[in-house]
């Protein structure tokens, strides 16, 4: 199989894949709680999410920073609490409409 066909199979596999999504206002909300959280304000600057991106691989939406920040690797632990933290609570909550 050349790498013609073989891309096409993998892209043919991951189109049978279940498929991951958020709701456009969930996000916005994450986002609005990323930006105004002190805490990440003092590692990314601020607004937090222009230093942040999404990438998705398959079926996987990870918040990934995409600026040359450095952090340490307590940093880099306390971003994934925080985050964890938001997302738990924006995933879980009721539906205000």
């Amino acid at each position: 199989m050349d790498a013609r066909a073989s891309a096409l199979a993998n892209v043919a596999k991951a189109l049978k894949q279940p498929r991951v999504g958020i709701r456009l206002d969930i996000l916005a909300r994450i986002m609005a709680d990323l930006d105004s959280d002190k805490e990440l304000q003092g590692m990314f600057g601020s607004p937090v999410t222009a230093k942040l991106g999404i990438i998705a691989a398959v079926n996987d939406l990870r918040i990934v920073e995409i600026e040359a920040v450095k952090l340490s690797d307590a940093q880099k632990k306390r971003f994934l609490e925080v985050l964890n933290a938001i997302l738990t609570r924006r995933i879980v909550e009721p539906e205000t409409l």
